[in-house]
């Protein structure tokens, strides 16, 4: 009578187990909203009926570009379920300030004391507030500056960097780091041949819409890279250029990893 028992039981343990489904990106265009705090300003912007928190404004080395007020944004990350500053907060959360003038995009919300933003970093600049931050509990922000990159050690071999942009632009502010590695990596071997490559991309949005780059987007990105590596050191000589027309298609999923241009450092 225990044989059908220990065969069902045998059954069940040869079910796979399912992980419950992740959360799945989200990717919109929408106006970004500022709310003010006693520290730093933070950023919202409202999708669907529902408010999502951005990220806080703090310095231009910060890897997560801010969004501007006068302009849309596209916004991409992942629902946390979590909520900061008055919306819900989103993870790997990339911001593409859209060159468009978008007069409609000014709101500013109060400060109130029911949103904090707490150890908040700061970059330079004046600090006159600090005494009234240490008075209310709140931690006084320090710098927020991204540590050096490692210098290149040998052996030297063909590498590859790749810098990563906002929807549509031509610098890439955010990966000076990159750019910098790549100048000091090509310096160090004395390359023999540098090949830039811009390539441009399509964002799926969640709405089933795409957003596509404009054609010039790959040329210049190319183009703007090659003039700055000559500008901080590289021989300009050994540089080359070239770009993809066709824009990568993008699924709704990290399609910020197709707004790109490549650096091959060949010794």
């Amino acid at each position: 009578m225990k044989r059908p028992v220990l065969c069902a039981i045998g059954m069940l343990s040869s079910i796979p187990a399912f992980a419950a489904p992740q959360a799945q990106q989200l990717s919109f265009v929408a106006c970004p909203i500022m709310r003010d705090t006693e520290t730093v300003p933070c950023w919202l912007a409202d999708y669907e009926g529902q408010r999502y928190f951005l990220v806080i404004q703090i310095d231009s080395r910060a890897k997560v570009h801010p969004p501007m007020l006068g302009h849309k944004a596209l916004v991409e990350g992942v629902p946390t379920g979590e909520t900061f500053c008055g919306g819900e907060v989103l993870e790997n959360v990339r911001i593409s300030v859209l060159p468009e003038r978008e007069p409609a995009c000014d709101v500013i919300l109060p400060a109130t004391a029911e949103h904090v933003v707490r150890d908040a970093p700061r970059g330079p600049g004046p600090r006159d507030k600090m005494e009234v931050l240490r008075a209310k509990g709140l931690r006084p922000p320090a710098g927020a500056r991204a540590p050096k990159p490692e210098a290149p050690k040998p052996p030297y071999e063909a590498r590859e960097f790749t810098v990563y942009y906002a929807f549509d632009w031509q610098l890439a502010p955010r990966d000076v780091d990159t750019i910098t590695q790549a100048m000091q990596y090509a310096k160090q071997i004395a390359a023999s041949r540098v090949e830039i490559k811009g390539y441009r991309a399509s964002a799926k949005l969640s709405n089933g819409e795409y957003l596509t780059e404009k054609e010039f987007v790959p040329r210049r990105r190319a183009q703007v890279l090659a003039s700055t590596l000559a500008e901080i050191g590289v021989d300009e000589s050994t540089i080359r250029t070239s770009w993809l027309d066709e824009p990568l298609r993008g699924t709704g999923q990290q399609d910020w990893l197709l707004r790109k241009a490549t650096i091959l450092i060949v010794p």
